[in-house]
């Protein structure tokens, strides 16, 4: 038993073997923390009159980093790869200076020849459950993070061994990359863009008649959305924002486009942001081989802290 200023947590030792122990602490003012063992503490004999119950070594509180993996076995890398295989449950703990929406994007993937079902929770929170077999899948979480620290669970169905391999493997995730989201990398979870594109020394994203983003949050919050329109296709054009169906945004968006903010007031679960806007087919109206249809051309979608 392991109890720091009030609260407890429980680990079981096997017997006569090493095992790590991790804990993941919110900031705070430690004052205190105790140590206790069930059976109590037996007393070796032979000339050793201690009463014995569990040996320590390296205790030590640290720093968190960014990232934090709990439950996984140690880091392995292939083909510039970095990942960690776990067997039934896994949590990784990442670190937030702000509540914000951030993309994490890792990859996943079973031993040969097996399939599994991944679940995956924020916060307490079920996001979503995949189908994982032996091909590598990419994975996109668009999800609000809240300032402090953020747990994310990884659990999975089963675990098999594979050869000579004494551990019982699960799922391996690759290295969490958490980013910023922003126009360059919403193709990754969203649907109505297309591809990237570059202008003036700057990238862009046409959109068709309509565009959605998803984004999760484990409770109810709210951030700020940073919309910059360079230009739109052939003629001034009506765009639409809502939220979860109800309507945040309606303007006119002239030639020569337009920037703005607005307020977003997430829901806990999953939230849909949708634009609307007519669209126009460049090989209909002039001499081109263009035929997406286009509408708003989009050089900055951010997501801002509420307060910024």
């Amino acid at each position: 038993f392991i109890e720091i200023d009030g609260r407890s947590y429980v680990f079981d030792i096997p017997v006569q073997r090493t095992q790590k122990i991790s804990l993941i602490l919110s900031p705070s003012n430690i004052t205190k923390i105790k140590l206790e063992t069930y059976p109590d503490c037996k007393v070796p004999g032979k000339g050793d009159n201690r009463c014995l119950s569990i040996f320590i070594r390296n205790f030590s509180l640290e720093s968190l980093n960014n990232i934090e993996y709990l439950n996984f076995f140690e880091e392995e890398k292939y083909n510039e790869i970095k990942f960690r295989w776990f067997s039934t449950d896994s949590k990784v703990y990442v670190l937030s200076n702000e509540t914000n929406i951030f993309l994490l994007k890792f990859n996943a993937w079973t031993p040969p020849n097996q399939r599994r079902i991944l679940k995956i929770y924020v916060n307490g929170m079920k996001i979503n459950e995949y189908n994982i077999n032996d091909t590598m899948m990419s994975i996109n979480l668009p999800v609000v993070l809240r300032k402090g620290i953020n747990e994310i669970v990884f659990i999975t169905d089963s675990c098999g061994y594979v050869s000579n391999d004494i551990r019982c493997l699960g799922v391996a995730i690759s290295e969490i990359q958490k980013e910023d989201i922003n126009i360059e990398n919403i193709e990754n979870f969203s649907k109505g863009f297309y591809g990237l594109e570059m202008a003036y020394g700057s990238y862009f994203r046409w959109m068709s008649s309509e565009g959605e983003i998803p984004i999760f949050s484990s409770r109810n919050s709210s951030v700020k959305l940073y919309v910059k329109v360079g230009w739109t296709y052939f003629s001034d054009r009506n765009l639409n924002i809502t939220l979860n169906d109800k309507l945040i945004f309606a303007d006119k968006i002239t030639k020569s486009g337009k920037e703005f903010s607005i307020m977003l007031d997430l829901v806990e679960g999953w939230n849909k942001i949708k634009f609307g806007s007519g669209c126009d087919v460049p090989a209909s109206l002039e001499f081109s081989y263009d035929k997406r249809c286009l509408s708003l051309a989009f050089m900055s979608l951010n997501f801002l802290p509420s307060s910024s």
